[in-house]
């Protein structure tokens, strides 16, 4: 009977090691995912951490993630959970507040928040419930007019014009592709998607032109390793437009890990607006 106990107890201990070695290797990669900036596949990776152990500060990144990505819904309901663990601080409480002022537009009630931990609206002097309502009850002294003819349903920005005032803007406009996530192999190496931005799932920036006539076409990079092809600026003397590219790049000399940035490129434009 003692043996058999014995075995028990070694295998137990035996499958909690394992389970807790894949939770630290999903957080590991959970954690790799946000340093990159993929926020919504972070706070994915995240949860399913947290539902083979919740502990706080696997909820706080989660909190966090969907902070970074605007989903007030979801970090509001994680700056909850995160306030639920008695290990939770000032910091933890702070956000939790300011998140519900951004899911409910302003309408909050601080000491409602904090009932049943030991924190009061005193103490956190900086969230002021009066210039909080004012700030969201305010109206804003702004009217957005949209430019005719440029603006679309992905983000249009850099507008700048050329000499014969032609507009050259930078934007994503395009197909929403969502990624057909397979499961999540630890193993490999984080390339990024050369079809579109992981972080949202839209095509990469390119410049286009609107003539005269309003007419709008889409400039070519004339090259193949060319993925993101933004913010359009010209110096109008010499007849160049500068512009930044980020090019396809898979490998690196002497290291498996790299960072691919955006490079300054300059091009003469002719009077159709090519390269």
């Amino acid at each position: 009977m003692k043996k058999l106990l014995t075995i028990m107890v070694i295998f137990l201990v035996l499958v909690s090691v394992q389970e807790t070695q894949a939770q630290n290797a999903l957080l590991r990669y959970a954690d790799k995912q946000y340093e990159l900036s993929n926020y919504q596949h972070a706070a994915e990776v995240y949860q399913e951490a947290f539902g083979k152990r919740e502990k706080v500060e696997t909820a706080r990144k989660i909190a966090q993630s969907y902070t970074m990505i605007r989903d007030y819904e979801k970090s509001n309901e994680w700056w909850k959970k995160t306030v639920s663990f008695e290990e939770a601080d000032r910091d933890d409480y702070y956000e939790y507040i300011l998140s519900s002022y951004q899911l409910n537009n302003g309408d909050v009630n601080i000491s409602e928040l904090l009932q049943g931990s030991n924190f009061t609206a005193e103490d956190f002097p900086e969230l002021d419930p009066s210039r909080m309502k004012a700030m969201y009850d305010g109206k804003a002294n702004l009217k957005l007019v949209p430019v005719a003819g440029v603006n679309s349903s992905g983000s249009d920005m850099n507008l700048v014009l050329d000499k014969e005032e032609h507009m050259y803007f930078s934007s994503d406009r395009g197909a929403v592709t969502p990624s057909n996530k397979p499961a999540i192999r630890l193993d490999l190496n984080n390339i990024y998607s050369e079809e579109k931005y992981d972080f949202n799932d839209r095509e990469f920036f390119r410049i286009f032109r609107k003539d005269s006539e309003g007419n709008v076409t889409e400039l070519s990079a004339n090259n193949e390793e060319v993925l993101h092809f933004s913010d359009p600026s010209f110096m109008h003397e010499k007849g160049l437009m500068f512009y930044t590219v980020t090019r396809r790049i898979t490998k690196a000399k002497r290291t498996p890990e790299f960072a691919v940035g955006a490079e300054i490129y300059y091009s003469k434009v002719d009077a159709d607006g090519n390269l």
